[in-house]
């Protein structure tokens, strides 16, 4: 999944070491409520074999669109273009904001 803001894995704004991070879990913190959670850091989730971000409602569409579009700097983004076999299934609000034809869920 992922938020609205393009977090993804409990990997926060702020927290991209992370990404890179030679640690397969690590502790992150919810810098919108100081919750610590545990975190599947970057390098194991992209050397997967499959990933997959099931991504649903209207107020995603300007995240997803960003992330197919503009390289955005995000957790989702960093791990959907850095991924050996990543993909998108988005429902039709997920899917609003993209200009060319998809198939949607």
């Amino acid at each position: 999944g992922m938020s609205k803001e393009g977090y993804t894995s409990s990997i926060f704004s702020g927290q991209e070491q992370l990404l890179s991070s030679s640690q397969i879990y690590e502790v992150s913190r919810n810098p919108y409520d100081g919750q610590s959670r545990i975190s599947l850091t970057g390098h194991p989730i992209t050397k997967a074999r499959y990933v997959i971000f099931l991504i649903t409602g209207k107020a995603k569409a300007n995240m997803v669109s960003k992330i197919l579009t503009s390289g955005d700097t995000s957790s989702a983004a960093y791990i959907y273009h850095h991924a050996n076999n990543a993909e998108m299934f988005l429902d039709a609000g997920a899917a609003s904001q993209l200009k060319t034809a998809v198939n949607y869920i």
